[in-house]
């Protein structure tokens, strides 16, 4: 059984989503030689700068130190600099060095930065990590150490831009009962990865209202990409009743926190949890279909 449930979103990343496209590579700090297409940006300044990008280029923002115990962050710095004169022109680059690199955690303006972060759904938790910005939104984090960095990043941009340019559709979310998520996980993913929601529209899960509104949008954008099933659970207390469902859950390592969250399935196989109040959960989800379907 559950134990006592919060009828709220628990976030805490994009869990399988952030393992996935994130890795994430704990350390320390790196060297300066930035290269003049690259700008150190306070980590105070962060927000404003954001704030700011509305009409402007896309943003990268490089988070790492010059704190010379981290090799992978003076590797980083390296990296960094070379993929900002490769892509001149696409985006604005940034450096936010924290020496030593833990006071990105322990110091009051760090843990702020880490809490937006937080709040944006794109978590901060080590350093080297790059971050990446548009319009005033957050697009996604990218580990300081992918492959192919700029080629990552001109990807995420692309999707970016073909996501927004894309035509709003109608709201395609069906609802089924906790009884009938074996099977639609069985018989509905197999041309087209499943995000099972499990939510509810009880007025006393405030969250699970905004959640409900944040899938139905990406419905209008992903259904053909995307099939979008939710388990409604009124009253949102209810879910501790299913223990059918919770069973299930349990057996393909599912650990459910609270309400609402959104699993996602492909062939009938569990693929990880993304943010349902993600604040752009079909971003994600674009970015993530790559990696879900290999």
């Amino acid at each position: 059984m559950l134990g006592r449930l919060r009828h709220h979103n628990l976030i805490t990343g994009l869990t399988g989503f952030h393992v996935l496209l994130f890795s994430l590579i704990a350390c320390g700090t790196p060297s300066k030689s930035y290269g003049q297409t690259v700008e150190e940006l306070p980590l105070e300044h962060v927000q404003t700068r954001v704030s700011e990008t509305a009409d402007t280029l896309p943003i990268a923002i490089l988070y790492t130190s010059d704190d010379g115990s981290c090799t992978y962050c003076l590797e980083a710095n390296t990296r960094f600099a070379q993929t900002a004169e490769a892509l001149k022109g696409t985006y604005q680059f940034y450096t936010v060095t924290v020496n030593p690199w833990r006071r990105l955690f322990d110091t009051p303006k760090g843990q702020a930065l880490v809490a937006y972060h937080k709040e944006i759904s794109l978590p901060l938790n080590a350093v080297p990590m790059i971050a990446l910005f548009a319009d005033e939104q957050p697009i996604r984090m990218v580990s300081a150490h992918a492959p192919d960095q700029p080629e990552t990043l001109r990807r995420a941009m692309d999707i970016w831009t073909d996501q927004w340019a894309l035509p709003r559709g109608d709201i395609r979310v069906a609802e089924i009962s906790p009884q009938d998520v074996p099977a639609s996980i069985r018989t509905l993913g197999n041309d087209r990865p499943i995000v099972l929601t499990l939510t509810s529209k009880d007025p006393s899960c405030r969250h699970c209202l905004t959640g409900n509104a944040f899938i139905e949008e990406a419905s209008r954008y992903l259904s053909s990409d995307f099939a979008f099933l939710n388990v409604n659970f009124d009253p949102w207390e209810s879910l501790r009743t299913e223990d059918d469902l919770l069973s299930f859950l349990n057996r393909i390592g599912v650990k459910l926190s609270g309400l609402p969250t959104s699993l996602v399935f492909y062939k009938g196989q569990y693929k990880g949890n993304v943010v349902t109040l993600g604040q752009n959960l079909r971003i994600s989800l674009s970015q993530a279909l790559p990696l879900i379907k290999n």
